[in-house]
């Protein structure tokens, strides 16, 4: 990750961890709390979570950081999700 992308992913993060009322914040709270979760897994929570109609878009605009999307908060590993960084998301709060 470029030190560009990275001011932009934390202050995101930032952002969305100052809202607790954001799908991003229950999102990302979610993975913090596991640790890594099946992307199958993580996207039933998100549903059941969120009631999210789009759970796997929301999924996706935590692990891109082009276009709209929250940043590259989460990685994907053979279908396994964890915080970017091993759980850098930590150091990231305010």
């Amino acid at each position: 990750m470029s030190a560009e992308e990275r001011r932009i992913v934390i202050r995101k993060i930032r952002e969305g961890a100052s809202r607790p009322d954001l799908n991003v914040h229950r999102i990302i709270g979610i993975v913090v709390r596991r640790g890594t979760v099946s992307r199958h897994q993580l996207v039933a929570e998100i549903e059941r979570v969120t009631r999210s109609r789009n759970a796997s878009g929301a999924l996706a605009s935590l692990l891109t950081s082009r276009g709209n999307s929250y940043g590259r908060v989460l990685e994907d590993v053979n279908g396994t999700i964890t915080p970017k960084g091993g759980g850098e998301s930590h150091a990231l709060s305010p």
